[in-house]
């Protein structure tokens, strides 16, 4: 593995955490509207 598959992965990784918290965000926003 060279360390720039590494860095992708890690990104990758990174990027789903991200949207996850987004879908967690919108889902409690659209609890608190309702």
């Amino acid at each position: 593995m060279k360390p720039g598959d590494f860095k992708g992965l890690r990104c990758d990784q990174m990027s789903s955490r991200l949207l996850n918290d987004i879908t967690l965000a919108l889902s409690l926003t659209r609890r608190r509207n309702r």
